[in-house]
């Protein structure tokens, strides 16, 4: 008997308390140096600014003074995986960011 594919799990929540949250599956990955990534993630669940698009295009750095990061809630994929800037983002007071 076949079974069709399972999904691949979510990524955990991306929140903030004033923008929203966003769930889903990374659609792509670039990584620039050690510590520095571009990732897209395709919503499957969302609220707030950062669910009310399709795609959110994160920059992420593993930082000597702490984790940060940028995110552009957008309609569609950037060529390239890339993020010219981020349109919200800050230090991550809460939560950890693994860039591997």
């Amino acid at each position: 008997m076949m079974h069709p594919p399972s999904p691949r799990p979510a990524t955990p929540p991306l929140r903030d308390p004033a923008l929203g949250e966003v769930q889903g599956e990374v659609v792509c990955l670039r990584s620039f140096s050690a510590g520095q990534a571009v990732f897209y993630v395709e919503k499957r669940r969302g609220s707030g600014v950062l669910g009310s698009r399709d795609f959110v295009g994160i920059f992420a750095a593993e930082l000597p003074s702490g984790d940060f990061l940028q995110a552009s809630p957008t309609f569609s994929l950037s060529p390239f995986c890339s993020l010219d800037g981020g349109q919200f983002g800050g230090p991550v007071t809460r939560g950890n960011i693994e860039i591997k």
